[in-house]
């Protein structure tokens, strides 16, 4: 029951980013297929011209095989920019090309570097050995280990840094570093659990996020 309610949710939530998309086209590269509504051809094209690079680099970075190909659905469903890696019932990226948060708008290319992050995610979250990836040719990611694998901190510090270039990204920012300089100046470092997501109290959320690029840095 719990399977089947996951992979419902997971069903009406695609549903609900194609609601009221019209035009639905696809662009296709060697290791991803870029579904998009018409509107957002541009966005489309962007991230399809650097797609293939940057996952290169990620897998080469994390010395894993290029075996994924991903579906990244592109939405202007919602007013909020918002991108997602989701592996139910499948790994896909989600991205919600609408106005950026601040975090994200102080990225010189924040598409692209939202992209990135994400494709970081689904990369980690797929470290499987040969068994799993036949096992997932039948059962697609409905079987993965990948929570017993891979923390949300490591998985959040590892998207955080790999984001990063010498001139430009989250560990250049000073509002993403505020929480770390904040911590170094009190000495006052959050938990284990507290950078795990178990967090309940001010700031909650996105501490593994907050924390975990300078660590992985």
């Amino acid at each position: 029951l719990m399977v089947l309610f996951v992979t419902g949710t997971s069903v009406f939530a695609d549903v609900g980013l194609k609601h009221k998309q019209k035009n639905i086209k696809c662009i296709q590269t060697e290791y991803f297929d870029i579904i998009f509504p018409e509107e957002r051809s541009e966005s489309a094209s962007h991230i399809a011209a650097n797609a293939d690079r940057i996952y290169t680099e990620i897998c080469d970075t994390h010395c894993m095989e290029k075996w994924l190909h991903i579906p990244v659905v592109i939405s202007s469903a919602t007013e909020e920019f918002y991108t997602s890696n989701d592996t139910m019932p499948h790994t896909k990226i989600i991205i919600v090309d609408s106005t950026p948060d601040e975090l994200s708008s102080a990225s010189a290319d924040y598409l692209l570097d939202a992209f990135r992050h994400e494709i970081t995610h689904a990369v980690l979250a797929n470290y499987k050995n040969n068994f799993f990836k036949g096992l997932g040719k039948y059962t697609s990611d409905l079987i993965s280990f990948w929570l017993l694998t891979s923390s949300s901190f490591l998985e959040e510090g590892s998207a955080a840094a790999s984001q990063t270039t010498q001139i430009d990204g989250p560990l250049h920012d000073p509002y993403y570093l505020h929480h770390y300089k904040q911590a170094l100046i009190e000495n006052k470092f959050p938990g284990i659990d507290d950078v795990e997501g178990v967090r309940d109290i001010y700031p909650f959320g996105k501490e593994a996020f907050y924390f975990g690029g300078p660590f992985i840095d």
